[in-house]
């Protein structure tokens, strides 16, 4: 399954589960509301026919107009009497025609049924003793009926239903309840579901994720010797085919670095052949021009041997620009040997290699307690010597030259070097140029230099990863920043 899938995989389970939750609890309260329709279409309706039989036989009903008819012999009252009699039979029949009554309710019908009849009955009997003239006690005494029965089956219908209501809305509470636990157990499920496929799922795709970043950094190392076969352990589709992409990237870049080590080294060569065979013919202009200067020696002609200075300094130069660009070369072309060095002793080194310089030119240099640094000692003491000497180059000559060395601890194990004078500095819009090889802002008269301090500055810094911070404003002195690794 490829990672998006597996995603949207892991994203869709607990809405398919919770959507399945919902669906159960719809149908549990369907089936509730059923039951509660049911209730209301049959002992609802049982209870209005039963409150209706209580109304034709009760208080003004049937059988009080029946005794009304007794004591008062007037017809009025028997007639009411008959009337709510024949209403409360009709509704106790539809109540027994209903296909779901139970024993318990047909049975006490039954009983109301009999002693409504016997009413019925009796009521014939008293019309006919009324009209005879009988006495109200001898009419009440020939009428008269037990109604004990008809009264105990009333109460027990209202009990039936009341219980019935009772259980009714204690089943419509479980069910909604049974609906909130459904819904809950759903939904932790769910949850839980959600939680085992995603920690699964994360595994296999963090296990793969590290798995690149293995091959990552091997590749930042410059280990590219990578096998085909670290690809097989990740899963995923989308990161297998990144890996594969890496592992051909990391073969591309092998093979690059081959080809430019090879180009490298034969531009090394060829610059150093190069170098010895144009120093070759300079030293002879510097030769012969020495050879001539000595035959004119005894010559008055002035120009002649300010025109054989001229050549003579233009060699020398020359000669010193090729060695520098050959160092140049051979520092970027050279591996760097990094040791544990302790950089008071780099910074002691260029003071003793410098003492004359700084002496003659008043050069006060203060140090704070340097660090230990993972360094090249050699490259490290030119780095420091070609920023002294270029701080005494471009010193204020109205003021002292003060040049301050400090280190302030970073973060990850370096620190950061700080090198700051007080001399002419410049506008930063011209560091870009100052630090190309053979870069100047400055009149070559003015201030002689051969143009390639700074940037072999830059790469001795880079060669040990780090990165020159330069700020700087005219007159204003000059600060340089970089970072080196603590040892």
């Amino acid at each position: 399954m490829s990672l998006s899938r597996k995603i949207l995989s892991i994203g869709l389970s607990p809405i398919i589960i919770l959507i399945l939750g919902a669906y159960i609890c719809g149908y549990i309260l369907f089936k509730n509301n059923q039951r509660t329709e049911a209730y209301l279409n049959i002992y609802e309706k049982r209870q209005q026919k039963l409150t209706k039989i209580y109304h034709h036989l009760g208080y003004g009903g049937g059988i009080h107009s029946f005794k009304n008819y007794i004591l008062r012999g007037d017809e009025k009252y028997r007639i009411e009497a008959i009337k709510d009699m024949h209403e409360s039979v009709l509704t106790i029949n539809e109540y027994l025609n209903d296909p779901e009554i139970t024993e318990v309710e047909k049975a006490s019908l039954k009983n109301l049924q009999f002693t409504v009849n016997e009413y019925l009955q009796k009521t014939s009997i008293a019309r006919k003793l009324i009209e005879e003239g009988k006495t109200q006690d001898i009419v009440d005494s020939a009428v008269k009926v037990d109604d004990t029965l008809a009264v105990s089956s009333l109460k027990k219908l209202d009990d039936f239903l009341h219980q019935k209501r009772i259980s009714e809305t204690k089943n419509l509470l479980q069910s909604q309840n049974n609906a909130l636990i459904t819904i809950s157990i759903i939904f932790v499920l769910g949850l839980f579901i959600s939680i085992l496929l995603s920690h699964a799922a994360s595994l296999k795709i963090i296990n793969s994720i590290q798995k690149l970043l293995n091959i990552s950094n091997r590749i930042k190392r410059g280990d590219y010797n990578i096998e085909k076969e670290s690809k097989e352990d990740i899963t995923e589709g989308e990161l297998q085919n990144l890996a594969e992409t890496m592992l051909d990237m990391s073969d591309s870049i092998k093979k690059g670095f081959e080809n430019l080590e090879q180009s490298n080294e034969e531009l090394t060569n060829f610059a150093f052949v190069a170098s010895h065979d144009l120093q070759e013919p300079i030293k002879k202009i510097s030769n012969y021009s020495d050879l001539l200067s000595f035959e004119l020696s005894g010559t008055k002609s002035q120009k002649s041997h300010a025109y054989l200075k001229e050549i003579k300094d233009s060699a020398v130069h020359m000669i010193n620009l090729i060695k520098a660009l050959l160092n140049y070369s051979q520092l970027t072309s050279d591996k760097t040997i990094l040791e544990n060095i302790d950089l008071n002793e780099v910074i002691q080194t260029c003071q003793n290699n410098l003492s004359h310089l700084i002496k003659e030119n008043y050069v006060q240099l203060i140090t704070s307690d340097l660090p230990i640094i993972q360094g090249n000692p050699t490259l490290l003491a030119s780095l420091f010597q070609n920023l002294i000497t270029n701080s005494i180059k471009y010193r204020k000559h109205d003021e002292q030259l003060t040049i301050s060395i400090s280190a302030t601890a970073l973060n990850q194990g370096s620190v950061e070097i700080h090198y700051k004078d007080n001399g002419i500095g410049f506008n930063l819009k011209y560091l870009d140029t100052i630090l190309r090889p053979f870069g100047r802002i400055h009149n070559k008269k003015d201030y002689p230099s051969l143009g390639i301090g700074l940037p072999l500055c830059k790469k001795i810094i880079e060669k040990h990863g780090g990165q020159l911070k330069v700020q700087s404003a005219e007159n204003k002195g000059a600060l340089f920043e970089f970072d080196l690794k603590v040892g």
